[in-house]
């Protein structure tokens, strides 16, 4: 997984929850943000040159910056976290994982949106405490998982 390294440095941008209808082909040229999403509601298709990716609620999704791919859904409802990533050189790959314990990072993620939209006192510290809390279980599942 793109986090495997031991050290990371990243730049919070930003926590959104995005709904959208039904779309098809919308392609995504060379954004400057890397992305960590979970769809609450909806399936989504993603196309890459190099392959083709089933995206189905609970499933985490990582797009890279500079990925280029198009997408499909017919309607989809999800949380998604856009950050920088400073720390280290990856293939600029899509990476889906499938996880065991959906509901704890759809309430992670729920949590840091809730946090970011209210901006209170410290809620850029909170939410990038958050963030590599959701990093160290992705790693942790991730790492369980490879070893079965």
């Amino acid at each position: 997984m793109f986090f495997s390294d031991s050290e990371l440095s990243l730049e919070l941008l930003g926590i959104f929850k995005i709904k959208r209808e039904r779309s098809e082909g919308k392609t995504q040229n060379k954004r400057s943000y890397d992305s960590i999403s979970i769809r609450t509601r909806g399936s989504a298709y993603f196309k890459t040159d190099k392959e083709k990716i089933k995206v189905s609620p609970g499933d985490i999704l990582y797009i890279p910056k500079n990925e280029c791919y198009s997408q499909y859904t017919d309607g989809e409802t999800i949380l998604a976290v856009h950050f920088v990533n400073y720390s280290f050189k990856k293939d600029n790959k899509i990476e889906l994982m499938k996880i065991d314990d959906k509901e704890y990072i759809e309430n992670l993620l729920l949590q840091m949106y809730e946090i970011w939209k209210e901006q209170g006192l410290g809620y850029r510290y909170r939410c990038v405490s958050l963030l590599y809390s959701l990093l160290y279980y992705l790693n942790k599942e991730s790492r369980e998982k490879s070893c079965n």
